[in-house]
């Protein structure tokens, strides 16, 4: 019994470490699939190929072969896209931080109403996404709005 209670002294000393580290590692498992239905929404809108091959792209190592070309161009476009949308999160960011940084300084609860904000937004991002996924037909210019729509705190 005195450990777990143990554990919870130590859990309650955590302030900001469990939050930062669940937040982080959800962003990062979550780019990997949305990274895949850029590359599956170029290939199929963008290019109009069957979605077998583009299912098969990432397999597709046959230089030979005369599609070999869209592999190229759909990694391209989709690399020109995600760095796109990076710079319209980190833009705003940068402005944003100007002001929550001096107000997380001047009130005691600031700190934990940001953190609060940054994992509302990561729910409102991934819910997006799925909605993206379920839809897949949306256009391109959708993706933008919605799956890179979270705040940068």
């Amino acid at each position: 019994m005195s450990s777990v209670s143990g554990i919870l002294s130590f859990i309650c000393l955590l302030r900001v470490e469990p939050f930062v580290l669940t937040f982080l590692f959800t962003f990062l498992i979550g780019s990997v699939p949305q990274g895949q239905m850029i590359q599956d929404k170029i290939c199929i809108q963008k290019y109009n190929l069957s979605r077998e091959f583009c299912h098969d792209l990432p397999e597709f190592k046959d230089v030979t072969n005369p599609d070999y070309h869209y592999k190229s161009l759909i990694l391209k476009d989709a690399t020109q896209f995600t760095l796109y949308t990076t710079i319209a999160a980190t833009v705003p960011s940068i402005f944003w931080s100007l002001f929550f940084g001096s107000w997380s300084d001047k009130y005691v609860h600031a700190k934990k109403i940001l953190l609060l904000l940054g994992g509302l937004s990561g729910v409102v991002q991934s819910a997006l996404c799925i909605y993206q996924a379920v839809y897949f037909d949306i256009g391109m210019s959708q993706q933008i709005d919605s799956c890179n729509s979270n705040i940068q705190l």
